[in-house]
């Protein structure tokens, strides 16, 4: 989630508004929870910090839908908090918490995944099937393989190429399958999409692929796919989790 203008426009502000208060007097006290530094209003700390990329109401940003119950259902609280404090490594998402030297406090990091839950997180009816295991990780532990790259690539030409294309090309919509797309893509960002989808884009959660819904193991496998493209110089982290079993083989 990374805040493009916001922070250095905050900082000209807060720089231009000390000025001008050192130089006048007679002012009524401010009120510390309403200062950009303290707050711990959800609207305030969203519209400053994740709306640029989010977008206004959690839809329709360049990030990730979190405005979506669906997306609120997939991923965890804790995994939200830790995202928004430690940011993603080789991605757009900076890190936010103090153990970062990020500007929010701990309880400003509480107060936006409160907020997130309170304003967009209402019950989503995942239907059938049950919503897919979050990560590969969690995948892997539930009995399938980790994901196959040949397998992905026949996968994601039946369900995803129409729309973003082959790699080599045009698309209609967005390509994904290129490596500058990938080099700053997440593993898990790609997943969560393909699970989310991106309605307000047009794209339609893992649910909604004719013939049939897209299988957990085949998410996993069209991520390895898309992960194997990704070039040499990106600092997203390696795809595949090793299951404990081929760790021990391969140490």
């Amino acid at each position: 989630m990374p805040r493009p203008n916001g922070l250095n426009a905050l900082g000209i502000g807060l720089l231009s508004l000390g000025v001008l208060c050192a130089g006048s007097c007679g002012h009524p006290p401010v009120n510390e929870e309403d200062q950009p530094s303290t707050t711990t209003d959800f609207g305030k700390l969203y519209g400053t910090n994740c709306a640029g990329c989010h977008g206004a109401d959690g839809t329709h940003g360049p990030g990730p839908r979190i405005g979506d119950p669906l997306y609120l259902a997939f991923v965890t609280r804790e995994t939200i908090r830790a995202v928004v404090e430690h940011g993603i490594a080789g991605t757009p998402m900076p890190a936010f918490g103090p153990s970062e030297s990020g500007p929010l406090s701990g309880k400003q990091l509480d107060a936006l995944v409160d907020g997130l839950e309170s304003h967009w997180g209402k019950k989503a009816d995942a239907g059938a099937p049950p919503l897919p295991p979050y990560s590969e990780e969690d995948s892997i532990q539930s009995g399938l393989e980790p994901g196959d790259p040949d397998r992905g690539h026949h996968v994601y030409l039946q369900n995803c190429a129409f729309c973003h294309g082959t790699g080599k090309g045009a698309s209609a919509f967005g390509p994904v399958a290129t490596p500058s797309y990938v080099a700053i893509a997440s593993n898990q960002g790609l997943r969560t999409t393909i699970v989310v989808g991106r309605p307000d884009f047009g794209m339609p959660d893992w649910r909604h692929r004719p013939p049939h819904p897209i299988a957990s193991q085949e998410i996993s496998d069209v991520v390895a796919w898309l992960a194997s493209l990704r070039p040499t110089y990106s600092k997203v982290k390696p795809i595949t989790v090793v299951p404990t079993n081929l760790q021990e083989q391969n140490p």
